[in-house]
């Protein structure tokens, strides 16, 4: 046993070659928070033990490849006056720092390299940052006590040396006390004072926010008799230094007395003035009488007779004119002070336990963290914002119809939370109404100004309560992150036109991003169609397209469901009169903005030819958070895993019922826990969709698959005593082991609520945009997101791939080779998901609005006048279109709907096995078809030959039953045809029935 006092330091020679393995062990005891414990130097290259903040640190510098300096902390707080184990272990691939049996790993690459050198040097008790010699001054001296220090077994010290420690190492007299503010706890010490020299107090004490007191605690008193007044006396927190001696003060107003750290005091009495110095401020009172100071004593603590609290918190190391002083000397008076009570660490440090942002404070004994806005206590690990109304019913199951805030983007993107109404009927709806009628229709003003295409525009907004108004940003974050969402919006007329094709549309709405929509509920967008044009069976017949374009004096009514959550919610409403006259009545009406489901967005395929993604940008290292969805058709695979120095930190995989988390938090241990969930009824390899949620802190797991039980463990772990062991990237599809490969689809992954962009990853082998599983590769489409185009839906006479269009030359893009395709739409897949998105035609119309004036009536209401026509572009409503002035006629070539699309991709793919099958089936089906052919005819002339047999037969019965069977036919007619009064005549095989001089059959 060592005592170092800061101003010596030990070097030795040593020769510590090891083919295998590199064993260092010491046990220290100080207060020192910021020292070097011990470092070696060779031609190779060094490593270095040091206290940084009370905390262990190793450092490991190899010179022979330029490797910078790497270096691996560990949770234990070394600087607390109590014995701490240390030990360092050095393989080729790694190094790892054991504190108090909690091991850190610090990944190498020929870590034994630095200690094959025949003489490597070691120096103990001090050193700098840099390489050591002999002579270096001693920058960071340590101060404590040190024993049992051996390299590879071997005692670096002899045994008297090791006895060196002048007692200063005794647990019985040099020790931390601990303050007890509620016992009023002091020590008092008598103090020879000095007349011709300086005397000096010292001192060192720690305190964290819990110790607090409600207003100031006596921390420090010195008083002299006959008076009994003090010399100097400091209160804490306020940390200003008093004395009644001759009323005098300074401030030290920007110590932080309760911030767990060690501060020191120094006070120095010389001639006529103090010199008082906490931490590096020094602050000097000057007096007059300080020559006849005598009988001078010490108090640390509180002092008797007054009503201030005592200090509440450690004290160590205590100096008086330079002379530690044995707190266990019984001449001492000390009031409940309780030795060895200072084993307290800064449990925030060295690794922050509050993630997301979070700021920690300690106690002493455990931390709280103080979360940003939406992340919730213990660690600022939980967002408790839900993506959507989906989210919250998965979750809990227990949930009701409520107001709820969502946040459908995440923590880690702009917008922000909100409001929605949440609906759980037969289906979980995220709802959220505008600020005008929902369920009703409103009547347009009678008003002959309104004359025009889109004279009368309606604004909407939309929030659950008129208090909180939802940007169109969030609910396109809203719309983007569900599976559908969907709008009602109708219009009743009487003498007013809605679209109007083809010619000028009077009525149109907009999208979230304020682009023109031509097109009505129920029809795809920019399809200037209604509901009923998509089966001709609009008011006005064939060649309508919506109910009110047949300008009928009848009251119609044009209503239905917009479903493209691309353009949703509505925005603006545009409403015009083609002709005012005393019967022209025009009504609208707007739904609510409703949403549902999980989108799966992002969408790879990976697993051909041993696929897997590698992503190597995740940086978390205590807390580790990941989301994604998978579909797949095997039995059993690795989804995702990440590789540890010693052993795995994580392995996530499935079998056809079973999912299984296994994992090694290193805490201590490598210890590898696992969760799982289990599906019994049915299994996860069944070509569907499922979700999987994990987390991992370092005193806790979790894991979420679908709308499973959630599984989950915790560990009674204070703070994280180091970091995960985790090396390189994430593996995304891949078995470290090559057994288990995955083939399947990944979409929606997020680590740590950050998205990953897995687009990045398809121009590798064997990754593939989109999803595909059947045997015979067909492309999967989100039927939510896909909307037939019209080609898909018109009949063949109002076909617009068929239709002249007024005014509108088309340029034939027919190639040879589509002649032989079938006669469906062609299109393209989009880059980051499974919709689908229609091919973009050749033509392009512009035609521009001149408005003169604009007239608000209200809130909502825009009246706009003299507007001769809308705007209309394909970069405003995605369809070519152009007005022809002369004539009036309004000509349209819609790119989303009305083009020839190819449908090419929902088709079966070429597939030479089942080509041949099929060959098979059609040659089989011929031949049974000959033979039933062959059988109709040989029964056909049995039955002929038969029926003669019977007719020769008869010839003689012929002339006897002659008269009886004209009686019986005769009979026969009778019963079989009969005219009632009413004119109505029954017949076997139909009815007619006679109204005046008409005749219908049925």
């Amino acid at each position: 046993m060592i005592y170092f006092s800061g101003l010596t330091r030990y070097f030795k020679r040593m020769k510590t070659f090891t083919a295998n393995l590199y064993h260092l062990h010491m046990q220290i005891r100080t207060s020192n928070a910021d020292s070097v414990l011990l470092g070696t130097n060779s031609s190779s290259g060094y490593i270095r033990i040091e206290l940084s903040g009370g905390y262990i640190r190793l450092y490991y510098k190899h010179e022979g490849d330029g490797q910078r300096e790497i270096s691996v902390s560990n949770g234990i707080y070394c600087a607390d006056e109590e014995w701490h184990d240390i030990r360092v272990r050095v393989e080729d691939n790694y190094a790892a720092l054991i504190v108090d049996s909690y091991e850190s790993i610090l990944p190498l690459s020929k870590g034994l390299t630095i200690f094959k050198s025949n003489q490597v040097t070691y120096y103990v008790g001090g050193g700098n940052t840099n390489r050591e010699s002999d002579d270096t001054k001693i920058q960071r001296p340590f101060r404590g006590c040190l024993k049992n220090l051996n390299i590879n077994n071997n005692p670096f010290y002899t045994r008297e040396e090791e006895l060196q420690d002048n007692g200063m190492c005794d647990d019985d007299a040099y020790y931390a006390a601990r303050f007890a503010g509620q016992n009023k706890s002091s020590i008092s010490f008598g103090m020879s004072y000095q007349q011709e020299r300086p005397n000096s107090i010292q001192f060192f004490f720690r305190a964290y926010e819990a110790d607090a007191p409600e207003s100031v605690a006596r921390l420090l008193t010195i008083s002299s008799q006959p008076d009994n007044k003090a010399v100097l006396f400091l209160n804490v927190p306020s940390m200003i230094a008093m004395s009644t001696f001759e009323n005098k003060f300074y401030p030290f107003s920007d110590i932080n007395a309760y911030d767990g750290q060690w501060h020191r005091i120094n006070v120095t009495v010389d001639n006529d003035r103090i010199i008082m110095t906490i931490d590096d401020i020094t602050g000097v009172m000057n007096f007059n009488r300080l020559h006849t100071v005598e009988n001078v004593r010490v108090i640390l603590g509180h002092l008797q007779g007054l009503n201030y609290e005592g200090f509440n918190g450690c004290i160590k190391d205590v100096e008086i004119n330079d002379k530690i002083q044995n707190l266990n000397d019984q001449s001492l008076q000390k009031t409940a002070v309780k030795p060895h009570g200072c084993s307290l660490s800064d449990t925030c440090k060295p690794y922050n336990p509050c993630f997301n942002g979070g700021q920690c404070s300690t106690n002493g004994i455990s931390y709280q963290c103080h979360c940003p806005k939406g992340f919730s206590q213990p660690n600022c690990a939980n967002y408790i914002y839900p993506r959507s109304c989906y989210e919250i019913f998965l979750n809990n199951p227990n949930a009701t119809s409520a107001n709820y805030i969502i946040d459908p983007d995440g923590p880690k993107l702009p917008t922000m939370p909100f409001k929605v109404h949440c609906r759980d009927d037969d289906i979980t709806t995220t709802e959220i109404p505008h600020n005008l009628k929902e369920d009703e229709y409103t009547k347009v003003p009678s008003d002959p100004s309104l004359v025009g295409p889109g004279k009368f525009v309606v604004n909407y907004t939309y929030g659950v309560d008129r208090s909180s108004i939802i940007s169109y940003d969030q609910l396109g974050a809203l719309a983007e992150e569900s599976q559908n969402c969907s709008q009602t919006i109708g219009y009743e007329c009487q003498r007013s036109v809605l679209l109007n094709w083809p010619n000028v549309p009077y009525v149109w709405w907009t999208s979230r991003s304020d682009n023109n929509i031509f097109s009505w509920g129920g029809a795809p967008a920019n399809s200037t169609m209604c509901d009923c044009g998509l089966t001709d069976s609009c008011h006005g017949g064939t060649g309508t397209r919506c109910n009110c374009d047949s300008n009928s004096h009848a009251t119609l009514k044009d209503e239905g469901v917009i479903a493209d959550r691309d353009l949703l919610p509505v925005k603006k409403i545009y409403i015009g009169y083609e002709r005012f006259t005393s019967l022209t009545l025009s009504f609208y009406k707007l739904g609510a903005f409703r949403c549902g489901g999980q989108a799966i967005n992002d969408v790879i395929s990976v697993g051909r030819n041993g696929s897997f993604v590698a992503v190597d940008d995740w940086k978390d290292k205590l807390y580790l958070d990941v989301s994604f969805n998978f579909k797949t058709v095997s039995p059993e695979a690795v989804l995702m895993y990440n590789n540890g120095v010693l052993k795995n930190f994580f392995t996530l995989s499935f079998t056809p019922h079973k999912i299984s988390l296994s994992y090694n938090l290193n805490q201590g241990n490598q210890t590898m826990n696992t969760l799982s969930t289990e599906n019994y009824y049915e299994g996860f390899d069944d070509n569907e969709w499922h979700s999987i949620r994990f987390k991992l802190l370092y005193n806790s797991a979790e894991l979420q698959v679908d709308n499973l039980k959630k599984v989950s463990t915790t560990y009674a772990l204070k703070r994280p005593t180091s970091v995960f062991d985790t090396q390189g990237p994430i593996f995304v599809g891949r078995d470290p082991l090559g057994n288990r490969t995955f083939s399947g689809c990944f979409g929606n992954l997020e680590i740590s609520s950050q998205k990953v962009n897995l687009q990045r990853f398809v121009n590798s082998a064997g990754i593939d945009n989109g999803c595909d599983l059947s045997p015979v590769t067909l492309a999967t489409i989100n039927p939510t997101t896909y909307a037939p185009t019209i080609a898909d839906t018109l009949p063949p006479e109002s076909n617009p791939s068929t239709t002249d269009y007024p005014s509108t030359s088309r340029t034939d893009t027919t190639t040879e080779e589509s002649t032989n395709q079938p006669a469906i739409s062609t299109g393209s897949q989009h880059p980051t998901t499974d919709k689908f998105v229609p091919t973009d035609i050749t033509d392009t119309y512009d035609v521009t609005v001149n408005t003169k004036q604009s007239i608000t009536t209200d809130a909502t209401l825009e009246l706009t006048q003299d507007a001769t026509s809308p705007t209309l572009s394909s970069t405003d409503s995605d369809f070519s279109s152009f007005f022809t002035t002369g004539s009036n006629v309004f000509s349209t070539d819609n790119s989303n709907s009305i083009s020839t699309t190819d449908m090419s991709s929902l088709t079966p793919r070429s597939n030479p096995q089942a080509n041949n099958f099929s060959t098979y089936i059609y040659i089989a089906c011929t031949a049974a078809g000959l033979i039933i052919i062959l059988a109709a005819i040989i029964l056909t002339v049995l039955i002929k030959h038969h029926k003669e047999n019977r007719r020769h037969s008869s010839k003689s019965r012929k002339s006897r039953g002659s008269k009886a069977g004209r009686k019986s036919k005769r009979n026969s007619s009778d019963k079989d045809n009969h005219v009632n009064k009413k004119g109505v005549v029954y017949d076997r095989n139909f009815v007619t029935v006679k109204v005046s001089d008409k005749v219908s059959f049925v």
